[in-house]
């Protein structure tokens, strides 16, 4: 859950440039998450769980070039058990509001992630 908050909140409250299509995890990390744990003083990680001590379930690797919208996909997908990552990338952009209620619906909003 905290994840897409973060992910519905880039081109809006944050990164106002973020585009989906075009953003990559870099772009992103300098764009958002540096500025949002700096004006905090903390890991970006206590930002998201708002101070809570989290152990994460599932550790990801990611490429700095990538998509950031596929990276996010990736976690939802295995989150959802899902094989591929294509439709849920396609949802972030288009249908953000169906992929909140599939994840609520799942139960696996609390489900947590250490990117790497």
């Amino acid at each position: 859950d905290a994840l897409l908050q973060f992910y519905k909140g880039l081109g809006k409250d944050y990164m106002e440039h973020y585009d989906d299509t075009r953003s990559t995890t870099c772009d992103v990390v300098r764009g958002a998450i540096i500025p949002l744990s700096r004006e905090r003083q903390c890991a970006h990680s206590e930002v998201l769980m708002h101070g809570a001590c989290v152990r994460p379930a599932v550790m990801v690797t990611h490429g700095w070039g990538n998509l950031f919208r596929d990276l996010v996909a990736a976690i939802l997908a295995d989150a959802l058990n899902e094989v591929e990552i294509n439709m849920i990338a396609c949802m972030l952009g288009a249908d953000f509001q169906q992929l909140e209620a599939w994840v609520r619906a799942a139960k696996v909003g609390n489900r947590s992630y250490w990117v790497c």
